[in-house]
């Protein structure tokens, strides 16, 4: 993910916990991180996604919600957090980013992979999405 603090550009490796289609992707991590303090001012980001065997990648860019209720927390809770998150689902450190993809770029390969998204856009449920061609 990357993220812009107004400042600098962040880049960060993070795991893609769930997703809906294309335009929505949910992750989790540390409320008190420097990311999470980065999202809170400035939501925009973007995601890159890499298939390194086909030389394919696949960038989305959107804003991101940090989410705290419930709800969100139990979806992406793991067995094994407990590790990192000693109080379980309701520790305040955990936190659920939700990411929503407004624009792409792919190369072609990733297209077809994908499926029938290919015109998706903001509203609604569809997400313009350029290829690299």
């Amino acid at each position: 993910m990357l993220t812009h603090s107004g400042e600098a550009v962040y880049i960060k490796a993070m795991i893609k916990m769930e997703n809906g289609g294309l335009n929505r992707i949910w992750l989790s991590t540390n409320t008190p991180s420097k990311r999470v303090g980065q999202l809170v001012r400035n939501a925009k980001a973007c995601i890159y996604f890499v298939d390194f065997e086909q030389w394919t990648g696949l960038m989305l860019v959107g804003e991101v919600e940090v989410l705290q209720d419930t709800e969100s927390r139990q979806r992406l809770w793991r067995e094994g957090f407990e590790k990192y998150y000693p109080l379980g689902v309701a520790d305040p450190d955990y936190c659920v980013l939700r990411f929503t993809a407004r624009s792409g770029d792919c190369c072609p390969r990733i297209l077809l992979a994908c499926g029938p998204w290919m015109s998706y856009n903001s509203v609604g449920s569809s997400l313009a999405v350029r290829s690299c061609l």
